[in-house]
Order: C-alpha cells, then sequence, then structure tokens
C-alpha cells in the first residue's frame, strides 16, 4: 500500500497504546497495492475535503465552505469524512441544526479503556453515523482506506484505541474475509 502521514509513535501515551498503535500501523503496512492510505491532519476544516462535490450536489450545496459555515453557525463542527449526499446547506438546515443538541462529548470513543478496538461493518447508513461519532471523538490518526464508492476507515488515538471500519466496499468483500482480517 502506498503509506502516507504514518505516525510517529513517540505521541502515544504508555505500552498499551505504544501496542496498538503498531497494530495499527502493522495493518496498514499489509494493505494490498490496490488500496491508498493517507491520513486526514484536520477532521474539521472544509478546505481539505476528503471527497470533492458530486455535479448534481452542487447546486444545492455549493461548496464544503458553505455546508461547514452552516454548520458552524449552529454551533455544530463540521466534518471532512462526509459525503455529499450525506450533508445539507442553508438556512433550513440551519434552523433544524440549531434545535438539535450538540454531541455528547463523555462518548468520546478514545476515552474508552486502553486497547480497545472497534470493529464495525455495513453499509453507508452505518458509515454516516460512525463517521459522526470518529469526527466527535479526539482521534489523532484516521485513515480513509478505499476509494470515491466506500467509506472504509481505520482511526487510532494516543491512547490507544482503534476503530476499524469496512462499509459498502467492494474491494474488502470481494477479496478478504473481513472478520479474519480483524483478527
Amino acid at each position: 500500500a502506498e503509506l502516507r502521514g504514518i505516525p510517529s509513535l513517540s505521541s502515544v501515551e504508555n505500552t498499551c497504546a505504544m501496542k496498538s498503535s503498531s497494530d495499527a500501523i502493522r495493518f496498514l503496512g499489509k494493505l494490498p497495492q490496490k488500496i491508498t492510505v493517507f491520513s486526514i491532519d484536520d477532521m474539521h476544516d472544509p478546505s481539505f475535503a476528503y471527497l470533492g462535490l458530486r455535479q448534481d450536489a452542487k447546486s444545492m450545496l455549493k461548496s464544503w465552505i458553505n455546508v461547514s459555515d452552516t454548520i458552524q453557525r449552529a454551533g455544530h463542527r463540521y466534518c471532512r469524512l462526509v459525503r455529499d449526499n450525506w450533508s445539507c446547506a442553508g438556512e433550513r438546515y440551519y434552523n433544524k441544526l440549531k434545535l438539535t443538541a450538540k454531541y455528547n462529548m463523555t462518548c468520546d470513543l478514545t476515552l474508552s479503556r486502553c486497547g480497545t478496538r472497534i470493529f464495525f461493518e455495513g453499509n453507508s447508513f452505518l458509515a454516516q453515523l460512525m463517521f459522526s461519532i470518529i469526527c466527535e471523538s479526539s482521534f489523532e490518526f484516521v485513515w480513509k482506506l478505499s476509494d470515491y464508492g466506500a467509506n472504509s476507515v481505520l482511526a487510532v488515538s494516543s491512547r490507544g484505541v482503534i476503530v476499524l471500519g469496512f462499509d459498502n466496499d467492494v474491494f474488502w468483500q470481494e477479496n478478504y474475509n473481513v472478520s479474519k482480517t480483524v483478527d
């Protein structure tokens, strides 16, 4: 696999976290050549959105900056993992978000016990929920593991909490027994 953005293990907090982070990096190194792995440095910066807007979404959303502005004005945080078909912008969305409670930060996955590993596999409905949780958690390193049509992700915290998820990922479904990959 093409590896960019591999973290320095000097940022991990303890031995447990060091082992978990090493495991995640070893997993990244075993990915097949067909998958490009890249890190996401700033989860909340719309100028570095993971995906561009598709042509049919541009007329409604205009730009990721527009989506981010709507979300931030309403007191929430934009997440650059989101896809255009999960996104909204404008006054109606702003008014709806103003009525929506902010994310409960006590649900931050990185607060889990050191060495916690979370696996999910499903469709884009599950990915949309999991990406929201990943974006609101304090992961130091997040990698998208798949091409345009899938939403597979690996997130690692300095406390050694790892989230690995596969969503609508034809490559993984056709070439791997996903549950064995997790082992």
